[in-house]
């Protein structure tokens, strides 16, 4: 048991909290995207758009929360910042994801390519413009 708490007070630090929440968000943003496009046939665009939002409430939570863990101070000013930079980070991902659409890239590795980018440039905008200390 020692060695488990030493193991994860090693490597607990940001960026391994950012990954695993990173991780989460992905997985919760590509499972609707299949339910969307696959089950429900929606396009491609929508089904963009809808796992986007969902993945976005949980990808705030566990920033907020989990990653930087800040707790409930300043959350109407987080959430506000957040929803600036979620409307910047969409019609980036939207853009990229189109454009490798248009290139014939298949919808599951375009919307991987574009979620690869949106990912770190988010880490460093959620460190400087939301989620700062």
């Amino acid at each position: 048991m020692e060695k488990i708490k030493q193991l994860i007070k090693k490597y607990d630090n940001e960026k391994l909290r950012y990954l695993i929440s990173g991780v989460l968000t992905l997985g919760t943003e590509y499972v609707s995207y299949f339910i969307f496009s696959r089950f429900l046939n929606l396009s491609p665009s929508i089904s963009q758009i809808l796992s986007i939002s969902i993945a976005a409430v949980i990808n705030f939570l566990l920033t907020n929360f989990f990653t930087f863990q800040l707790g409930k101070n300043r959350i109407l000013d987080k959430t506000i910042r957040y929803l600036i930079l979620l409307t910047v980070n969409s019609i980036m991902n939207n853009i990229i994801f189109n454009l490798l659409l248009s290139l014939t890239v298949p919808d599951l590795a375009a919307k991987l390519a574009a979620t690869i980018v949106i990912f770190i440039w988010n880490f460093f905008a959620f460190k400087k413009f939301i989620f700062y200390k």
